[in-house]
């Protein structure tokens, strides 16, 4: 009856074990699409210990670095900037679904089932670039006074804030529209020092 009973006690710690360690794997799984939602880049990175491989912002950190200059681009066109990033990642995953948590080796596979937009979808039209030629020869007269009463900096400025809204505004409207698509992702989770991480996502 003792060997039953302690056989029964050994089973309950296990499966109690087990049941831990599912349940803060599935807690990661939902604080790192919260980060990847919020477009929270210090929370992704303490959750992947800066892995880029587990990096789903990593396209928006990106983009937004190319524009993120002040002193090139002005005040307004990268405000701008940083509201279409935090759009695009708010919109990225739509939904999704975990289905299976397999173990490898010493590391767990999370298999999900996800909806997510595909941004390579989006149709950029115009370049800043192409936008600032255009403003500036149709507006030659403005930009030649602001230049000359304000500077080269502010002209430049200026011409950027007149664009900003057209050229974002056109990828944010595209980004609320694009249709999300049924994707299969695995997530990677190894422990280290005694902390789970998501060291790959795939």
């Amino acid at each position: 009856m003792k060997k039953i009973v302690s056989i029964l006690i050994i089973a309950m710690v296990l499966l109690t074990g087990c049941g831990n360690i599912k349940e803060k794997h599935e807690q990661l799984i939902h604080d790192y699409f919260a980060c990847v939602k919020e477009f929270n880049v210090e929370g992704l990175k303490a959750l992947t210990n800066g892995s880029d491989e587990a990096n789903l912002l990593k396209d928006a950190q990106d983009e937004l670095a190319a524009f993120n200059d002040k002193e090139t681009y002005g005040e307004t066109f990268v405000e701008e900037a940083e509201k279409y990033v935090k759009l695009e990642a708010e919109k990225f995953v739509e939904s999704y679904e975990i289905n299976k948590i397999e173990k490898d080796g010493d590391k767990y596979l999370v298999r999900i089932e996800a909806k997510i937009r595909d941004y390579s979808d989006i149709n950029v039209i115009h370049t800043p670039e192409t936008l600032y030629e255009n403003y500036m020869n149709t507006n030659a007269e403005e930009v030649q006074k602001i230049y000359e009463e304000e500077g080269e900096t502010q002209a430049i400025h200026h011409i950027f804030s007149k664009i900003a809204k057209g050229f974002f505004g056109s990828i944010n409207t595209q980004i609320k529209n694009l249709k999300p698509k049924d994707v299969s992702i695995t997530v990677v989770l190894e422990e280290k020092d005694n902390n789970w991480l998501i060291t790959n996502v795939y």
